[in-house]
């Protein structure tokens, strides 16, 4: 399970942010981590199945969305747990950058 906290900021070298800029932060990650993850998954899947899948997001039933990404996309963890990592080595990559950013 992926989890992205000040635990995860440290690890990439993010530490030194205010407590603002941390949780600015890892919201912006949450987002864009969401963003790739529906992507990737959408890409082998028909229009029927991305309606179905959508009504239960926009219901914010996550143990309903849970059980649907099990049955229609079983790599789903896979693919979570590969665009983490991608994502972890695009910040570390570029963490002065973020930081300046941040001043």
């Amino acid at each position: 399970m992926v989890v992205l906290n000040e635990s995860f900021l440290i690890e990439v070298g993010l530490d030194k942010m205010s407590k603002e800029q941390k949780d600015d932060f890892l919201d912006y990650l949450r987002e864009t981590l969401e963003t790739r993850v529906g992507s990737k998954l959408a890409q082998g899947l028909s229009e029927s199945l991305l309606i179905d899948f959508e009504k239960l997001i926009d219901s914010q039933d996550e143990d309903g969305a849970l059980q649907w990404l099990e049955k229609n996309c079983p790599n789903y963890k896979l693919v979570v747990d590969d665009e983490t990592a991608r994502l972890r080595e695009e910040i570390m990559a570029n963490k002065d950058q973020i930081l300046a950013l941040e001043d």
